[in-house]
């Protein structure tokens, strides 16, 4: 069971995954994450949800990296991901 976070990009600099090495995920601190990130995961937490998807930090980025291919599986996914959410925090 998971919850997700949908929420506009905006122009301003977020964390996301440019690569496919998730190691960097377990390394990231709460306290770098983007506010609306953050204000998130204290919902999930509230609520005694355990897993958060966020598009930024579960599908490898082509923004930065240049590789679309992971971004191109993905992408067309997001739907069936959101539908199976057991809900979506909107921000």
């Amino acid at each position: 069971e998971y919850c997700t976070l949908s929420y506009q990009w905006g122009s301003a600099s977020h964390s996301c995954v440019l690569s496919d090495s998730f190691e960097i995920l377990l390394e990231m601190a709460f306290e770098t994450m983007p506010q609306t990130f953050k204000d998130a995961v204290i919902v999930a937490r509230a609520l005694g949800v355990r897993f958060l998807w966020i598009d930024a930090l579960c599908i490898v980025q082509p923004v930065a990296s240049g590789d679309g291919a992971d971004w191109c599986m993905e992408g067309p996914r997001m739907g069936v991901i959101y539908e199976h959410a057991m809900f979506t925090i909107a921000a």
